[in-house]
């Protein structure tokens, strides 16, 4: 991966509703300074506060409204069959170039267990996927040489 993708933050409304016309002055901007490339739903784009349904609506917001961008979306969950069916939502989207997914939270599996959880998620689709160690956060951290095998094992890691 070769280029910048910028975090977005989702800003909501007073009832807790993502304000969109926030985030559409916030993208006019960066666009016009030049961005091209966006992470949708990371953590900085308060992910863990949507419903899977409120992800998926602005993720196709955002694409309808930019189609000339490419995006990244953040996928944060422990449980690999979640993470699969979140990425199924978008397989046939093409300006979606890759998933940010975070190494299992809360079980802390150990190194097999990772490579596994990564394995499956690879499989399960040909867009990139980016893996977002964050340990303070996971209470585990996924160790080089492990990523190092995934990513010999699988081109889009």
């Amino acid at each position: 991966m070769k280029e910048v993708f910028t975090a977005l933050v989702t800003p909501f409304n007073k009832d807790q509703s993502i304000d969109y016309s926030g985030l559409y002055r916030l993208m006019d901007k960066l666009i016009h300074e030049g961005n091209k490339s966006f992470l949708l739903c990371g953590t900085t784009g308060e992910t863990s506060s949507l419903k899977l349904d409120e992800r998926r609506v602005l993720v196709e917001n955002v694409l309808k409204k930019y189609p000339q961008i490419r995006i990244m979306i953040g996928i944060s969950s422990h449980n690999t069959a979640e993470v699969i069916r979140h990425i199924q939502m978008y397989k046939d989207n093409q300006a979606i170039y890759a998933f940010l997914v975070v190494v299992p939270y809360y079980i802390k599996p150990n190194q097999r267990g990772i490579q596994k959880h990564f394995d499956l998620i690879a499989a399960s689709t040909s867009k990139k996927i980016m893996i977002y160690n964050i340990p303070s956060r996971c209470g585990v951290s996924i160790e080089p040489e492990t990523v190092i095998q995934l990513a010999k094992k699988h081109k889009n890691i």
